[in-house]
């Protein structure tokens, strides 16, 4: 049997299905599997959307491929924990005007390279973590509208879990996993081969 075509309802039951798995691993791992889940989100659909084709059996792909990035997914993920809590910490110390400033650009670098590591890590092949990371940050900046279009997405969810419910959020994970999906997409296709 062949793969199915891509229309956009596919690609959407797709993405639906892959964002339900990914919220799964994420309960039930206690958020360890995050990063992995995510970058093997970004594997599938950056799949179908290079190819317009979908995988006959996207579910077995998924797990596999969060199995090939599953030590790296989670070394990110804790880094990028481990960072956040740090900034956080730079936050509450903060005094002046520049101090906040200072802190708020280092946060939205620490967000923008996070957001690329995951796609990244699960496209490119590099003997170490860092790699990853360094290019990422090397497209975040280059990618200046992108990456601003990502962390607004981010930021309508949040703003939306706050002044509606924190269940708000998860509904919102679909819309936000697909759109930054096409935009990591648009973004890192100029890199691939065909």
């Amino acid at each position: 049997m062949q793969p199915t075509e891509n229309t956009l309802g596919s690609k959407t039951w797709l993405a639906a299905k892959l964002t339900v798995l990914w919220f799964l691993l994420g309960i039930l791992s206690l958020g360890l599997l995050i990063g992995p889940a995510t970058a093997a989100f970004y594997k599938i659909m950056f799949h179908v959307n290079h190819t317009d084709r979908i995988p006959q059996k996207p579910v077995h792909q998924y797990f596999r491929s969060i199995k090939h990035t599953l030590k790296d997914g989670i070394l990110v993920f804790i880094l990028a924990v481990a960072l956040f809590a740090l900034i956080y910490y730079l936050y509450t110390l903060a005094t002046s005007t520049w101090q906040y400033v200072l802190v708020y650009f280092i946060g939205f670098e620490a967000l923008i390279v996070t957001l690329y590591t995951f796609p990244i890590l699960a496209l490119f092949k590099a003997n170490n973590i860092f790699i990853h990371i360094k290019t990422a940050f090397l497209l975040a900046n280059l990618h200046a509208f992108s990456s601003l279009l990502l962390v607004f997405m981010i930021g309508v969810m949040v703003l939306a879990s706050f002044l509606y419910s924190p269940i708000t959020l998860i509904f919102l994970i679909l819309p936000y996993l697909f759109g930054s999906a096409t935009v990591f997409h648009r973004v890192l296709s100029f890199y691939i081969k065909t």
